[in-house]
């Protein structure tokens, strides 16, 4: 029998449907086990992360650098200032025992600070090699790499720097260009 004005089949459905929703709402409450998180869990999640990492940072600590072949590492310290100048120094001081170091160019370049360390591969003399060591003042990074001279003909030496383009010697009279921007022997 129809009640005029009445109209069970949505009643129902609603009735179903609000059923459904609390018994979702109590299972995601309730601590049982979901094979899928909610957005929301995900964002609850990536925010504990997030407040780890910036607590890491505030602290001074930094992430340990990663194993990369081309010898990047990533590092985080303090706010350094831009440089003011580019210039030539001799400069034999580095805090790794891989390299023995004649000289380097510092310059300042966008919002980074690049220094070209030159000279030769602790255990192979004759292996020439350029670390390029990018600062980036504002992200507060610095990414190394090494470079390897295109001969082995001796410790390099830089002679001279252009801009981002750096002119070397090398100890058995080799002569070579290093593009800084490119990070490409020229």
């Amino acid at each position: 029998m129809k009640v005029p004005g009445r109209r069970h089949g949505r009643v129902v459905f609603v009735g179903v449907g609000l059923a459904l929703m609390l018994a979702v709402a109590a299972n995601a409450y309730s601590g049982a086990p979901s094979s899928t998180p909610t957005d929301q869990q995900v964002a609850e999640s990536q925010a504990a992360i997030d407040a780890h990492y910036q607590q890491a940072y505030e602290d001074g600590l930094a992430n340990p650098a990663p194993q990369q072949p081309d010898n990047s590492s990533d590092t985080v310290g303090p706010p350094a200032p831009l440089l003011d100048k580019s210039e030539i120094v001799a400069d034999t001081e580095y805090p790794d025992a891989t390299y023995q170091f004649i000289n380097r160019y510092s310059t300042p370049y966008g919002d980074h600070n690049i220094s070209v360390y030159a000279g030769s591969l602790s255990g192979d003399s004759g292996q020439g090699v350029l670390l390029v060591w990018d600062e980036d003042t504002k992200a507060q990074t610095v990414k190394t790499t090494e470079y390897l001279a295109p001969k082995a003909d001796g410790a390099l030496t830089i002679v001279d720097a252009q801009g981002m383009v750096v002119t070397l010697t090398s100890a058995d009279g080799g002569k070579y260009q290093f593009d800084v921007a490119a990070r490409k022997w020229g």
